[in-house]
């Protein structure tokens, strides 16, 4: 692996994470601390995901080391004359699937991501909601007498 390709790797990864915190920042409309516990759920999923996924992707540029690379799942192997392994990829896989195609009867590297050991854990908790510290509904618009008597003062 090259410095080049961890350095490129951390750049877009950090970028993305800048970019995904800019845009739930944008879209809410008061601080988080003012937000209802479902609210900041929200926005630590949205972020959750984002994140995961730009870590992902650091992962495979830093695996690839800029070789062609296509992303696939391992479907199956089997040990029969050989080992044979079956990779499974969706119908919107890497624009580079055709490169696959191309490289058959050639040998190919297979690198074993395990990209989850770096992006497995809990979201941070939320804070519950809770109600007004102040019943707004009595006289005098919610304010209390804050007025204590001195001990031991002047008079």
């Amino acid at each position: 692996m090259t410095e080049a390709t961890n350095k490129a790797a951390a750049e877009k990864m950090n970028i993305t994470i800048i970019e995904a915190a800019l845009k739930e920042i944008k879209k809410i409309k008061k601080p988080y601390a003012e937000l209802t516990e479902s609210d900041q759920r929200s926005v630590l999923v949205e972020l959750d995901f984002t994140i995961r996924k730009a870590i992902a992707d650091a992962v495979v540029a830093i695996a690839t080391d800029k070789r062609t690379a296509v992303v696939a799942g391992l479907d199956t192997v089997t040990f029969k004359d050989g080992v044979k392994a079956t990779l499974k990829m969706g119908k919107g896989a890497s624009v580079d699937i055709h490169n696959l195609a191309d490289a058959t009867g050639q040998r190919v590297l297979l690198v074993l991501l395990n990209d989850g050991k770096y992006i497995d854990g809990a979201l941070p908790s939320t804070k519950k909601d809770q109600g007004a510290l102040f019943d707004k509904s009595r006289a005098g618009g919610g304010k209390k007498n804050l007025r204590t008597k001195r001990s031991g003062g002047r008079k």
